[in-house]
Protein backbone atom coordinates (compact mmCIF):
# COMPACT_ATOMS: atom_id res chain seq x y z
CA UNK A 1 0.00 0.00 0.00
CA UNK A 2 2.50 2.22 0.64
CA UNK A 3 3.59 2.32 -3.05
CA UNK A 4 0.43 3.83 -3.60
CA UNK A 5 1.06 7.29 -1.85
CA UNK A 6 2.86 10.07 -3.71
CA UNK A 7 3.92 13.58 -2.04
CA UNK A 8 3.00 16.10 -4.20
CA UNK A 9 4.93 19.03 -2.57
CA UNK A 10 4.84 19.91 1.32
CA UNK A 11 6.11 23.20 3.12
CA UNK A 12 7.84 23.10 6.41
CA UNK A 13 6.06 25.49 9.02
CA UNK A 14 6.27 27.01 12.39
CA UNK A 15 3.25 27.40 13.96
CA UNK A 16 1.77 27.51 17.40
CA UNK A 17 -0.30 24.36 19.17
CA UNK A 18 -4.22 24.71 18.92
CA UNK A 19 -6.46 24.50 20.79
CA UNK A 20 -6.02 20.71 21.98
CA UNK A 21 -2.52 21.23 22.21
CA UNK A 22 -1.79 19.86 18.83
CA UNK A 23 0.76 21.78 16.24
CA UNK A 24 1.07 21.68 12.24
CA UNK A 25 4.90 21.41 11.30
CA UNK A 26 4.09 20.86 7.54
CA UNK A 27 1.43 21.07 5.14
CA UNK A 28 1.45 19.13 2.09
CA UNK A 29 -0.01 17.68 -0.90
CA UNK A 30 -0.45 13.54 -1.75
CA UNK A 31 -2.10 11.33 -4.59
CA UNK A 32 -2.91 8.05 -2.44
CA UNK A 33 -5.28 5.23 -4.00
CA UNK A 34 -6.09 7.33 -7.13
CA UNK A 35 -7.28 10.32 -5.03
CA UNK A 36 -5.22 13.90 -4.93
CA UNK A 37 -5.48 15.60 -1.45
CA UNK A 38 -4.35 18.98 -1.29
CA UNK A 39 -3.26 20.97 1.84
CA UNK A 40 -3.11 18.18 4.07
CA UNK A 41 -1.58 18.64 7.57
CA UNK A 42 1.61 16.88 9.34
CA UNK A 43 0.87 17.25 12.73
CA UNK A 44 2.85 16.92 16.19
CA UNK A 45 0.09 15.80 18.57
CA UNK A 46 -0.34 16.58 22.21
CA UNK A 47 1.02 13.16 23.47
CA UNK A 48 3.93 13.89 21.05
CA UNK A 49 2.86 11.37 17.89
CA UNK A 50 2.59 12.35 14.66
CA UNK A 51 -0.63 11.95 12.74
CA UNK A 52 -1.59 13.31 9.14
CA UNK A 53 -4.78 15.32 9.04
CA UNK A 54 -6.65 15.32 5.68
CA UNK A 55 -7.43 18.51 3.93
CA UNK A 56 -10.18 21.29 6.30
CA UNK A 57 -12.94 22.07 4.05
CA UNK A 58 -14.28 25.88 3.86
CA UNK A 59 -18.46 25.32 4.52
CA UNK A 60 -20.53 28.84 5.16
CA UNK A 61 -20.87 27.86 8.68
CA UNK A 62 -16.89 27.62 8.75
CA UNK A 63 -13.86 25.30 8.60
CA UNK A 64 -14.58 21.43 9.12
CA UNK A 65 -13.15 18.28 8.40
CA UNK A 66 -15.03 16.94 5.18
CA UNK A 67 -12.77 14.31 4.48
CA UNK A 68 -11.85 11.39 7.04
CA UNK A 69 -9.68 8.17 5.92
CA UNK A 70 -11.34 5.90 7.56
CA UNK A 71 -8.70 3.12 6.91
CA UNK A 72 -5.92 3.58 9.58
CA UNK A 73 -3.45 1.81 7.37
CA UNK A 74 -3.93 4.35 4.91
CA UNK A 75 -4.00 7.10 6.89
CA UNK A 76 -0.13 5.65 8.76
CA UNK A 77 1.13 5.23 5.24
CA UNK A 78 -0.16 8.78 4.13
CA UNK A 79 2.01 10.20 7.59
CA UNK A 80 4.64 7.91 7.19
CA UNK A 81 5.37 9.16 3.28
CA UNK A 82 4.85 12.81 4.55
CA UNK A 83 7.26 12.24 7.61
CA UNK A 84 9.82 11.07 4.86
CA UNK A 85 9.91 14.22 2.71
CA UNK A 86 9.83 16.49 6.34
CA UNK A 87 12.70 15.04 7.17
CA UNK A 88 14.45 14.47 3.79
CA UNK A 89 13.71 18.69 3.99
CA UNK A 90 15.09 19.15 7.10
CA UNK A 91 12.12 19.24 9.46
CA UNK A 92 12.80 18.25 13.15
CA UNK A 93 11.61 16.73 16.25
CA UNK A 94 9.46 13.85 13.73
CA UNK A 95 10.13 11.30 16.64
CA UNK A 96 8.00 9.70 19.05
CA UNK A 97 8.16 11.27 22.06
CA UNK A 98 6.77 10.28 25.45
CA UNK A 99 4.40 13.03 26.26
CA UNK A 100 6.35 14.14 28.98
CA UNK A 101 9.28 14.51 27.20
CA UNK A 102 7.69 16.42 24.32
CA UNK A 103 6.61 19.46 27.13
CA UNK A 104 10.07 19.31 28.75
CA UNK A 105 11.82 19.46 25.82
CA UNK A 106 13.00 23.13 24.98
CA UNK A 107 12.72 24.72 21.34
CA UNK A 108 15.94 25.42 20.85
CA UNK A 109 17.43 21.79 21.74
CA UNK A 110 17.37 19.26 18.80
CA UNK A 111 19.07 15.82 20.94
CA UNK A 112 19.60 13.68 18.89
CA UNK A 113 19.94 13.48 14.84
CA UNK A 114 16.06 12.95 13.88
CA UNK A 115 16.53 9.83 11.78
CA UNK A 116 18.62 8.01 14.60
CA UNK A 117 15.47 6.66 16.77
CA UNK A 118 13.88 4.89 13.65
CA UNK A 119 16.89 3.67 12.55
CA UNK A 120 17.23 2.13 16.17
CA UNK A 121 13.87 0.88 16.08
CA UNK A 122 13.23 -0.07 11.87
CA UNK A 123 16.59 -0.48 11.09
CA UNK A 124 18.36 0.97 8.37
CA UNK A 125 16.61 -1.16 5.87
CA UNK A 126 13.18 0.19 7.04
CA UNK A 127 14.19 3.59 6.49
CA UNK A 128 15.79 3.19 3.01
CA UNK A 129 12.09 1.05 2.01
CA UNK A 130 10.41 4.44 3.62
CA UNK A 131 12.17 7.15 1.39
CA UNK A 132 12.18 5.12 -1.90
CA UNK A 133 8.01 4.64 -1.37
CA UNK A 134 7.98 8.69 -0.67
CA UNK A 135 9.75 9.39 -3.81
CA UNK A 136 12.94 9.99 -2.48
Amino acid sequence: MADQIKIMGLSIVDQRPNKAGNTIVAFFDCEARGMALRHCALMRTVKGGLVASPPRVELTSGRCNGIWIVDSALQHAVMMAARAVYLAMGGTKAEWLKHEDWRALPDDVEGEDDLSGLRRVLGADAIDETLRYAGL
